[in-house]
C-alpha cells in the first residue's frame, strides 16, 4: 500500500504561530531566513533541517548558560578564563586552570575540591567565580556564596528548623563556591552546621573555597581541633590546590587606568 502524502495547507502566518506554539522561536527565524535567501534552495532537505535544529539547540544552550549563571549567585561581570593573567609572580599555573576550566573534576564520580588561598587583592574572587562561569557554560548548577552570607543564611534556617532542607537545596548543585572563608570565629552551631555541609558533599559534589588565610590559619576560624581536622581531611583528600601571590591586582589596573587618564 503505497503511502499518502501529507499535503502543507498552512498558510506562512499559520506556520509561524505553529512553530511558537510548540515553543520554536529561533527555529521559525531560521527557517525566514531561508525562505528569503536563494543560497539555501540549492541545499538538500536534510541539510536545510539540520540547519534548522542547530540554531535551535544553539539557542536554547545559551538560554540555558545565562539561567544557570543569573542563578548561581555569581556577579562579576569581568571575570572571565580567557582573560585570566598568568605573570609569573602570581605562581599561577595555566595548565592546571585550563584543565579546571574543563570541568571534569566536577563531573566524574568522585567530584573534587579546589582550594584557593592569597592575599587581599591577588584575584582570588575573579579565579573562582571565572571557573563558576565555566561550570554553567558546560550545563552545570553552581552556586556561589560569600561566607558571611552563608552563615547568615544557615543561622535562619537553623532558627527555622530547615537546616536539612537549606543544606539539601545547596547540596543538589553540582558546584559549591564559598568566597572569603576563615575569616572570624565560628560558634557551635556555625561549626556542626558548615561541617555538615562539607561533609555531606564527599562523593556527590565538587566544591570552591577561596580564603585570605593559608590553611594552618583555619583552625583558629573552627575554634575547635576536631571539626577543623575533619574538614581539612574531607576537601584535601581530592584537591587541587592554588597558592596565589604578588601585588595588589586593584592597585595594578587601578593605576593602569590612571595611566590611560593622563
Amino acid at each position: 500500500m503505497s503511502k499518502r502524502i501529507v499535503e502543507n495547507n498552512l498558510s506562512r502566518l499559520a506556520i509561524e504561530q505553529s512553530f511558537r506554539q510548540l515553543k520554536l522561536p529561533t527555529m521559525w527565524e531560521a527557517f525566514r531566513e531561508q525562505l528569503k535567501d536563494p543560497v539555501y534552495s540549492q541545499m538538500t532537505f536534510e541539510k536545510r533541517v539540520g540547519i534548522l535544529l542547530s540554531k535551535e539547540l544553539q539557542a536554547r544552550t545559551i538560554k540555558r548558560q545565562l539561567r544557570l549563571l543569573k542563578l548561581s549567585g555569581i556577579r562579576g561581570k569581568f571575570s572571565d578564563i580567557s582573560k585570566m593573567d598568568y605573570s609569573k609572580e602570581r605562581n599561577l599555573d595555566a595548565v592546571l586552570v585550563q584543565f579546571l576550566a574543563e570541568c571534569q573534576w566536577i563531573t566524574e564520580d568522585n567530584p573534587a575540591s579546589v582550594i584557593v588561598t592569597g592575599a587581599t587583592g591577588t584575584g582570588k574572587t575573579w579565579l573562582i567565580e571565572a571557573l563558576g562561569k565555566c561550570a554553567c557554560r558546560q550545563g552545570l548548577t553552581v552556586q556561589y556564596f560569600r561566607m558571611p552570607i552563608l552563615l547568615e543564611l544557615m543561622d535562619k534556617a537553623r532558627k527555622d528548623s530547615k537546616c536539612l532542607n537549606f543544606r539539601e537545596k545547596i547540596n543538589k548543585k553540582k558546584l559549591l563556591i564559598i568566597d572569603d572563608f576563615a575569616m572570624g570565629v565560628l560558634d557551635d552551631s556555625q561549626r556542626s552546621d558548615l561541617f555538615s555541609l562539607i561533609d555531606e558533599r564527599k562523593g556527590d559534589g565538587a566544591t570552591i573555597i577561596a580564603s585570605q588565610k593559608p590553611l594552618p590559619d583555619w583552625y583558629d576560624f573552627f575554634g575547635d581541633p576536631y571539626h577543623a581536622d575533619a574538614l581539612l581531611d574531607r576537601l584535601k583528600n581530592h584537591s587541587y590546590t592554588i597558592e596565589l601571590k604578588g601585588d595588589s591586582l586593584r592597585e595594578k589596573y587601578e593605576s593602569k587606568l590612571e595611566e590611560k587618564a593622563l
